[in-house]
C-alpha cells in the first residue's frame, strides 16, 4: 500500500487591529444606498400539544387524542459588527498590491500588504527626558553643537529630539513596510485602533508581527509648488513647507494612506 496523505484544510479569521467606522459608514452608505444598523434574525418554534377528550356517551367511551400546533415566532436584532465591513470590503473586491507604490495610481482604494511599525509619539515624548539623564542611549546627552558652552552646553541631541518630537501633530503612527521595500504613512486615530497604544507597545514593541493588509485610500506627497497671491501668506507657508520636510526627512518616503481597515489571517 501507498501512503496516505492527509489534507488539512485551515479555518480562518480576521483580526482586525483598525477599523476607521466613520469611513466604513460613509462608503457602506455610498455603494448600499443606505447604512446598515441592525441585522434582524427572525426563528419560528413550532410545538406540538397533544389533548385527550373523555367521551360522555358509551360509544364514545375512552379517549379521543388530538394533536395542536402552536408556533412561536422569535426576533431578535444583531449587532452587525464586522459584518458591514467584510461585505464592504467584498463588495469592493481590490486586489492585492503587488507592485510599487510609485506605479500605483492616486485616489484609489488599494490593499497594500507588508509590516508595520508603530509610534507612539507621545510616550517618546515622556520617556526622552528620563533617557537622556540615566545616558541609557549613548549620545542623547550630548550636546547638538560639539564644544558648545554655557546654555548651548545644555541644548543635547536629546533637548532636541524632545522638541522635534512635540511638534508631531499626530500622536500616534503606523509606518507600512512593503514587499517592494517601500514605505508609507499610515494616518490613524486612536478610537479605531482594537487595541490601545500601550497594549500594542507592552505587547509587541514597535514592530507588530505577522503580515498585515492595509484597505485604504493611496495618496503621495503633493510636490507641486503652488503660491499664494499674499507675500504674507507665502512666508506663513514656507514655515509650514520647513515644518513638514523636518518631519519627514527620508525622501523615499513619499506616500500616506488612509486606511478604512488594517487587518491579518489567523487559524484555528
Amino acid at each position: 500500500m501507498g501512503e496516505t496523505e492527509r489534507n488539512c484544510q485551515q479555518n480562518t479569521l480576521i483580526d482586525f487591529i483598525y477599523r476607521d467606522n466613520n469611513l466604513i459608514d460613509s462608503f457602506y452608505s455610498q455603494i448600499f444606498s443606505g447604512n446598515l444598523s441592525a441585522i434582524t434574525k427572525t426563528e419560528t418554534i413550532s410545538d406540538e400539544i397533544a389533548t385527550g377528550i373523555d367521551g360522555s356517551i358509551k360509544v364514545l367511551k375512552g379517549n379521543v387524542a388530538t394533536k395542536e400546533n402552536s408556533s412561536q415566532t422569535l426576533t431578535s436584532n444583531i449587532d452587525p459588527h464586522d459584518f458591514k465591513l467584510l461585505n464592504l470590503i467584498s463588495e469592493l473586491n481590490i486586489e492585492i498590491i503587488n507592485d510599487r507604490l510609485m506605479n500605483c495610481p492616486e485616489k484609489k482604494l488599494v490593499a497594500i500588504k507588508g509590516n508595520l511599525i508603530f509610534r507612539d509619539y507621545a510616550m517618546l515624548n515622556k520617556l526622552i527626558p528620563f533617557i537622556t539623564e540615566s545616558g541609557m542611549i549613548p549620545g542623547f546627552d550630548s550636546p547638538v553643537i560639539p564644544n558648545s558652552r554655557g546654555k548651548n552646553k545644555k541644548f543635547t541631541i536629546g533637548k532636541l529630539m524632545e522638541k522635534m518630537i512635540s511638534f508631531i501633530p499626530n500622536n500616534i503612527e503606523f509606518e507600512l513596510i512593503t514587499d517592494t521595500d517601500e514605505s508609507a504613512t499610515i494616518i490613524i486615530k486612536e478610537e479605531f485602533l482594537t487595541l490601545s497604544p500601550n497594549e500594542i507597545l507592552i505587547s509587541y514593541g514597535k514592530t507588530l508581527p505577522s503580515e498585515w493588509t492595509v484597505v485604504g485610500l493611496l495618496d503621495a506627497n503633493c510636490s507641486n509648488t503652488i503660491k499664494s497671491k499674499c507675500e504674507f501668506k507665502n512666508n506663513i507657508d514656507d514655515l509650514s513647507k520647513v515644518y513638514f520636510e523636518m518631519l519627514n526627512e527620508d525622501k523615499t518616503n513619499k506616500f500616506v494612506i488612509r486606511p478604512i481597515a488594517i487587518y491579518r489571517h489567523i487559524s484555528y
